[in-house]
C-alpha cells in the first residue's frame, strides 16, 4: 500500500526545531541481509566491537552497546540479541529477558539522576528519553528498526546543543521537513484507536494509568499525536512486579490490533503474513467503510478518522515494487522509504519524565517528576525515526544525523565512553 499526500485531521505545530547529530566510523554496516527475509543477520558479531558490557539471560546475549552516528554525546543502547530467534519488541521476549531489560531502562533513569552523573557530564539542565522502536516484518526495506532487534535507546539531551543551534522550521511551507519530521498519516486516528482499547480493559492497566490531554498548570511538555500513558509508580513502575508482564501484553496487543485493521482493509486473516517486496491489496471503498464500521470497540469518532486515514490508500502496481526493490538494491535509502507503507504492526515508544533531569529525583531518591510512556502506531516512516520528541522547554524536534552531523573530536568520544563505562559499572555488569 502506498499514501498519497492528503491533509489530516489535525495540525502541524507552528514551528519545530532541528539539532543535528554526531557522525561516526561506520564500524556497523548495514548489510544487505538485514533487509533479507531468508537468513538472519548475525548481529551478535556486528555489534561486537561496540559491545562496553553485557550479560547472558535464557541464552540472549544482553548488552549495552556505543551507537553509531548518535544522537546526543551522552545516550547508550541496550541492545538484546536473540540465541536462536530474532528478540524484536517485548513480546517477543521471554519475562526473565524483559525483566532485565527494564531493571536497565530503570537503571539508566535512576544514573542519570546521580548528582555525581550530572556534575560529570553537566546533565542538570539536559531531559532524558528512553525510545523503543517496533517493526516485526518489514525486512525489504528500511523500517524504524535500524537495528533487526530490541533495543531502547537511552538519551540525555543538552538544552541547548552546542552545534549548531537549534533551527526552528515550518511544516507547512517545507516539504522536505514536513516529511522528515515523520508525521504519519495514521498518528491521530492510531492514537484514538489505541485508547478505545485501553477503555476497553484490553491492556493492563496495574501498572500504568491513561493520561488525558493536561491542563495548563499540569505537565505540558507532552509529546504530541501519542497514545500517552502514566506510570503509576513513577520510573520504578519499570520493575514493578507487573511490569513484564504488561510490556509484553502491549506488544502482543498491539499485533492484534494492526491485524484486525489491515483485516478491515484488506481481507486478510489476523494470522496472515506477507513475504518481501509484497503489501496487500486493498478492498473496495465500499467493503472498507463497510467493515470500519462494523469494527468493535471504536467509537464512532475514531472510525471516522480511520475512514479517513483509508482514503489516502492506494495499492502498489507491480512495477512500482520492482522499482522501489531495484531502487534499494542498488543502495542508500530509497523511494520505498517515502512512499511504501511498513510490512506489518510498527510503532514507537518513548519513555520520559517532562522537564530538566535535575528535577526528576529528590536528593532522597525519591521521584519528583512522574514518568510516562507514549504510543505512536507508525505505517510509514524513514529509517531510525524514534517518534516525535519535546525538550523540556515545550519545543517539538527531531534529530538529523544525515545532514550537517558533527564529527566527534577525541574530547567528546572520550565523554561519551566514559559516560556508557560508567552507567554499565552502575548496572553493575561494568
Amino acid at each position: 500500500m502506498i499514501y498519497e499526500q492528503q491533509p489530516t485531521s489535525f495540525s502541524f505545530p507552528d514551528a519545530y526545531h532541528i539539532r543535528y547529530g554526531y557522525s561516526s566510523p561506520d564500524s556497523q554496516p548495514m548489510l544487505p541481509e538485514a533487509f533479507s527475509g531468508n537468513s538472519l543477520l548475525d548481529e551478535r558479531k556486528r555489534f561486537a566491537p561496540d559491545m562496553v558490557a553485557h550479560t547472558e539471560v535464557d541464552n540472549n546475549l544482553i548488552a549495552v552497546v556505543d551507537k553509531n552516528n548518535p544522537h546526543t554525546l551522552t545516550d547508550a543502547m541496550i541492545s538484546v540479541f536473540g540465541g536462536d530467534r530474532p528478540i524484536i519488541s517485548f513480546g517477543d521476549a521471554s519475562d526473565e529477558t524483559r525483566r532485565t531489560v527494564l531493571s536497565w531502562m530503570h537503571g539508566f533513569a535512576r544514573y542519570v539522576v546521580q548528582p555525581g552523573t550530572q556534575q560529570t557530564f553537566n546533565l542538570t539542565d539536559s531531559f532524558m528519553r528512553i525510545a523503543v522502536n517496533i517493526d516485526h516484518q518489514t525486512r525489504d526495506r528500511g523500517g524504524i528498526q535500524g537495528v533487526r532487534a530490541l533495543h531502547p535507546h537511552c538519551l540525555c539531551f543538552p538544552e541547548i546543543e552546542e552545534y549548531p543551534a537549534l533551527v526552528p522550521i515550518d511544516p507547512e511551507k517545507d516539504a522536505k521537513n514536513k516529511h522528515a519530521l515523520n508525521i504519519d498519516p495514521a498518528a491521530k486516528a492510531g492514537e484514538m484507536i489505541i485508547k478505545d482499547y485501553f477503555d476497553a480493559g484490553q491492556f493492563s492497566s496495574d501498572v500504568y494509568e491513561i493520561f488525558e490531554s493536561p491542563s495548563r498548570d499540569e505537565d505540558i511538555d507532552i509529546m504530541p499525536l501519542a497514545f500517552t500513558l502514566r506510570f503509576k509508580e513513577s520510573w520504578d513502575g519499570l520493575i514493578s512486579p507487573s511490569a513484564s508482564s504488561a510490556m509484553g501484553g502491549l506488544d502482543k496487543m498491539m499485533g492484534i490490533i494492526y491485524g484486525k485493521m489491515r483485516q478491515a482493509v484488506t481481507g486478510l486473516p489476523l494470522e496472515a503474513t506477507l513475504g518481501p517486496w509484497q503489501r496487500p491489496r486493498l478492498l473496495s471503498r465500499t467493503a472498507i467503510l463497510q467493515n470500519i464500521d462494523a469494527l468493535p470497540i471504536l467509537s464512532e469518532a475514531t472510525k471516522a478518522e480511520l475512514a479517513q486515514v483509508c482514503a489516502q490508500l492506494r495499492n502498489v502496481p507491480e512495477r512500482v515494487i520492482m522499482r522501489l526493490q531495484k531502487s534499494r538494491e542498488a543502495g542508500g535509502i530509497s523511494l520505498a522509504e517515502k512512499i511504501l507503507s511498513l510490512a506489518g504492526v510498527a510503532y514507537c515508544m518513548n519513555f520520559y519524565s517532562p522537564g530538566k533531569i535535575k528535577d526528576m529525583s529528590a536528593p532522597s531518591g525519591e521521584w519528583q517528576r512522574p514518568a510516562y510512556l507514549s504510543i505512536q502506531p507508525a505505517v510509514r516512516r524513514a529509517t531510525g525515526v524514534a517518534g516525535f520528541n519535546i525538550d523540556s522547554r515545550g519545543r517539538l524536534f527531531k534529530v538529523e544525523r544525515e545532514q550537517n552531523s558533527k564529527p566527534m573530536d577525541c574530547h567528546q568520544l572520550t565523554i561519551r565512553k566514559d559516560f556508557q563505562q560508567q552507567f554499565a559499572r552502575f548496572l553493575g555488569i561494568g
